[in-house]
C-alpha cells in the first residue's frame, strides 16, 4: 500500500533560483513521500542529477511560469523570487548556468564571453559607453529600479495568473543560511498544510552549501565593507562594493 498523497505543488523557478534543489528538499523532507536514497548534486553543485521523485512536487521552468499561471487555476504554487538579491543572482547565473564550464568571475573577458554566448547585449552596451563591465555592473547595483532583473522579478510577482492560483513567494535569500531555509520551509509547510521532517535539514543543507562556491563567498562583500580589505573580491563583488559608496 502506497503512502497517502496530497494536492501537487508546483515550483515556479527563476534562473538560478535553485528550483530543482527546492523540489528535492521538499520531496526528501515531506513525511508523506517515499524516502530518497541518493543526492541530486552534480559537479557544479546544481541539483540536476536524477533521483526517485514522488511526483508531488513539480518543477516549472522560468520560461513557462507566466503561461502556466495564466492557463491554470487553484494550483498550489511556490514562486521563486529574486527581490533585491541582485549580487547573488548575477554571480550564480554567470558561474553555474553553463553546463560545460564555470565562468571566471575575476576575468572581464570570461564574463563577456559567457554573456555574448547567451545573446546578452550588455558587453556591447558597455563598449559603446566606453566603460568596463565592472562599471556597468556597478550602475546596475546602484540603480536597482532600472535593472532588468529586478523589473522581471516585479513582473513575475504581479502576473495576472497569480490571483487565480494558490501562490506563495520564496525568495532566494532563503538559501543563504540553514536558519533562513528552515524558516522558509516551515512557512511552506504551514501554507500548504504539509508535514516536513525538518530534523533532516542541516545535513542536506550542508551538502548543498559545500558544493555552492558562490554561496560560500556571498558574505565576503560585507566583511570587506566592514573593514577586512584582505579579502579578494571578484569583479561583480567589487562592483557591488563600489555601488555602495
Amino acid at each position: 500500500m502506497g503512502k497517502p498523497k496530497f494536492p501537487k505543488i508546483y515550483i515556479l523557478n527563476t534562473p538560478s533560483g535553485h528550483g530543482h534543489f527546492l523540489q528535492y528538499i521538499l520531496d526528501e523532507l515531506c513525511t508523506l513521500t517515499p524516502d530518497i536514497k541518493s543526492l541530486p548534486f552534480d559537479d557544479a553543485g546544481r541539483s540536476h542529477l536524477k533521483y526517485n521523485q514522488s511526483g508531488q512536487f513539480i518543477y516549472i521552468d522560468d520560461l513557462d511560469v507566466e503561461d502556466f499561471l495564466l492557463k491554470n487555476s487553484n494550483k498550489n504554487c511556490i514562486l521563486l523570487t529574486t527581490d533585491d538579491e541582485l549580487l547573488y543572482f548575477d554571480r550564480i547565473c554567470l558561474y553555474r548556468s553553463d553546463e560545460k564550464h564555470k565562468t571566471d568571475l575575476y576575468s572581464e573577458q570570461s564574463i563577456s564571453d559567457f554573456l555574448i554566448k547567451w545573446n546578452s547585449t550588455f558587453p556591447k552596451y558597455c563598449q559603446e559607453k566606453n566603460i568596463t563591465l565592472k562599471k556597468g555592473y556597478e550602475y546596475g547595483f546602484r540603480f536597482l529600479n532600472e535593472n532588468g532583473v529586478i523589473k522581471k522579478d516585479i513582473k513575475r510577482k504581479t502576473c495576472k495568473g497569480i490571483k487565480n492560483n494558490n501562490v506563495i513567494f520564496f525568495p532566494i535569500k532563503n538559501y543563504f543560511t540553514v536558519e533562513n531555509l528552515r524558516e522558509g520551509l516551515l512557512n511552506l509547510s504551514k501554507f500548504f498544510n504539509i508535514n516536513l521532517n525538518i530534523n533532516k535539514l542541516p545535513e542536506l543543507y550542508n551538502e548543498f552549501y559545500s558544493k555552492n562556491e558562490i554561496l560560500q563567498s556571498h558574505y565576503n562583500v560585507y566583511e570587506y565593507i566592514n573593514g577586512n580589505k584582505s579579502i579578494k573580491l571578484d569583479i561583480l563583488q567589487q562592483a557591488y562594493v563600489d555601488s555602495q559608496q
